[in-house]
């Protein structure tokens, strides 16, 4: 028996609460087990596998769905991770904070908070309007949050995040990585396979091949994505203090992965806005079913967004579409070019570590 969708989301979320502290906890045992030039082989082979994996992800998903059933797309991440865990964990050495007294509860809680308010802002924009009281309560206090956080972070005497690291310039250029492959990388595996599939009908496994063309190169380290992916976390630990590598990992690890949700909830509001803006072009009237069928398009489901606007044609619906996304990708693009500019101009500058 197939799960409802509130269970598959709650499956989701411990999943990802998972994957983040494998992530953030794994590259800070590898800045702590490794040394020079022994940690940039390490780091450049976390990264090749990060390549493989994102190469080749959307076509194995694909072939499962077709040949196994959608279940399995998630049972062999499941398989996977029981494999990692069982040749990994005997082979790691404790390299926890002999000096750590307790979790850093106030700075977990704020900062929470302040993504948990932003999530549901983006979300209830699009719905109920950018300018209605529920969004703007919302973003309101996302901002508030993110503030008290950066107090609690400032105050404490082991934060969960050391801020004091932003002082470094190429520190602060190194995060600035992760959000150039955001924007041009990240958010379009998720934005291509639902227009592929829900619009313009390709199947799954025909996906995962069109994909290759976009994950491929990941494969390559200097090439194209593949180039700041396979330096990021290497660059992260070695632009500091090697005592404080492992502090480094994990802030950007977090970094990277608050990212890309923020990055995705982001473009996919701005999707669904501005093919509500080319619906209002068009002269149809703003309403609740109006922004419900913007929102449903940039989900790929057209069908839905048919039965919300009975007297819009289909063809209407897809061109709308289209032309938003690809205003859309004008944005990405830019998005892209400013974090690139952004990561040269800081990673020249001259660190305490040189």
């Amino acid at each position: 028996m197939a799960p409802s969708v509130i269970v598959l989301d709650f499956l989701r979320a411990a999943q990802g609460v998972a994957a983040a502290a494998a992530l953030s906890g794994g590259s800070a045992a590898l800045a702590q087990e490794f040394e020079g030039h022994a940690r940039t082989k390490a780091f450049s082979a976390l990264g090749t596998t990060f390549g493989a994996g994102l190469a080749f992800g959307p076509l194995l998903a694909g072939l499962l769905i077709e040949t196994a059933g959608w279940c399995w797309s998630f049972l062999s991440s499941a398989v996977v991770g029981a494999l990692a865990l069982a040749f990994g964990a005997p082979r790691m050495r404790e390299s926890r904070d002999p000096n750590a007294s307790q979790l850093d509860w106030p700075g977990m809680a704020t900062f929470t908070a302040a993504l948990t308010l932003f999530t549901f802002g983006v979300i209830q924009g699009p719905e109920s309007g950018w300018r209605s009281l529920e969004a703007e309560a919302l973003l309101l206090g996302s901002i508030i949050m993110l503030a008290a956080f950066i107090i609690v972070e400032t105050c404490a005497a082991q934060p969960m995040l050391d801020l004091s690291l932003f002082r470094y310039a190429r520190f602060v250029g190194v995060q600035t990585l992760p959000i150039a492959t955001c924007y041009c990388y990240v958010v379009l595996l998720v934005l291509l396979p639902l227009r592929f599939i829900g619009v313009e009908g390709h199947s799954p496994i025909g996906v995962g091949l069109l994909l290759l063309a976009l994950s491929a190169p990941m494969l390559v380290i200097g090439f194209g994505a593949g180039l700041p992916w396979g330096l990021m976390d290497g660059l992260s630990v070695s632009v500091v203090p090697k005592e404080r590598a492992g502090m480094a990992a994990g802030i950007f690890s977090t970094t990277r992965v608050a990212g890309e949700g923020i990055a995705l909830l982001v473009v996919t509001a701005m999707l669904s806005g501005l093919t509500q803006y080319h619906f209002r072009v068009l002269g149809l009237p703003v309403t609740s079913s109006l922004r419900g069928a913007a929102q449903r398009l940039a989900s790929g489901d057209v069908d839905a967004a048919s039965r919300m606007l009975p007297g819009v044609g289909r063809e209407v619906l897809v061109r709308s579409y289209a032309m938003g996304f690809q205003q859309l990708s004008y944005f990405l693009i830019g998005v892209t070019i400013v974090a690139s500019i952004a990561a040269f101009v800081f990673l020249r500058q001259k660190s305490p570590t040189d």
